[in-house]
């Protein structure tokens, strides 16, 4: 049986990708979150809910109740989404609003109705598939939304991610990438599926627009992309590692006297 998202989740002794972005933010956070287990997780944010029922919906339909509590209350307030979030609690589930899975569901239409992205994910190789590999010192994780294994593809892996986006447009695509560190996700699943498989590698997205008219875009991770990625994947890394060795969770403006000047559009 494969590994439950939860019991992924839940692995602390290796490190993912959303980790490593936690600790480029802020170390002590991620040595209070996944070392001593002192500070709980955030919770998810609606954007984030959206985007994991629309993972359920695309990749694992079947799994929808088991993971979520569906409340028909029209808000996040009140006796029924109470009652929901306590069932969610009590289960090991997720509350989540019946509008939201209605529109997980449209998305999911018309991520299906794309004929490059459906070609995607039907294709031979598992989907919600987590991995884990050694990256020097470090033990290292990733779940795959869905890997291509497929031999009328080629000689090589492919690595598909679902997004959902408010433009899935290639230009407002590229600085999400650049904002949110998707580069730097690209290049971490890469370098696990190559150890992994010990084939060449290729990224895509499946990005889906939130609302309609639900466009759907297929972006492939150029290789400048990656390397820019690796690279600062890399940096973390030492950083983390000395980090364990030294027992000092700090930002490099933390371990110095840093001078500062005004940004330059003040100046």
């Amino acid at each position: 049986m494969s590994e439950s998202n939860r019991d992924y989740h839940a692995d602390h002794g290796a490190v993912s990708h959303s980790m490593l972005e936690v600790f480029s933010r802020s170390p002590r956070l991620f040595q209070g979150r996944f070392v001593t287990q002192t500070i709980e997780p955030d919770p998810p944010t609606p954007e984030l809910l959206l985007g994991s029922v629309v993972h359920t919906c695309v990749l694992e339909p079947e799994r929808l109740e088991e993971d979520y509590v569906i409340c028909e209350a029209k808000t996040r307030a009140g006796k029924l989404w109470d009652a929901a979030a306590q069932d969610a609690a009590s289960s090991g589930r997720t509350a989540v609003l019946e509008s939201v899975v209605h529109q997980s569901h449209r998305i999911a239409e018309a991520i299906h109705s794309c004929q490059r992205a459906q070609s995607m994910l039907a294709a031979d190789g598992p989907v919600e598939e987590s991995l884990r590999w050694q990256r020097g010192d470090v033990a290292c994780k990733l779940r795959a939304d869905k890997i291509i294994n497929d031999e009328r593809f080629g000689g090589w892996i492919g690595v598909v991610d679902l997004k959902t986006a408010a433009d899935p447009s290639k230009e407002a695509f590229e600085r999400a990438a650049a904002s949110y560190g998707y580069h730097r996700q690209a290049a971490w699943y890469i370098d696990g599926i190559e150890a992994t498989y010990e084939l060449p590698a290729v990224f895509y997205w499946i990005v889906i627009g939130k609302s309609e008219p639900f466009d759907v875009c297929v972006y492939k991770a150029s290789d400048a992309m990656l390397a820019s990625g690796r690279a600062q994947n890399t940096a973390l890394l030492e950083r983390l590692e000395m980090c364990f060795t030294t027992g000092e969770w700090l930002l490099p403006e933390q371990a110095e006297l840093t001078e500062l000047n005004l940004p330059k559009w003040a100046q």
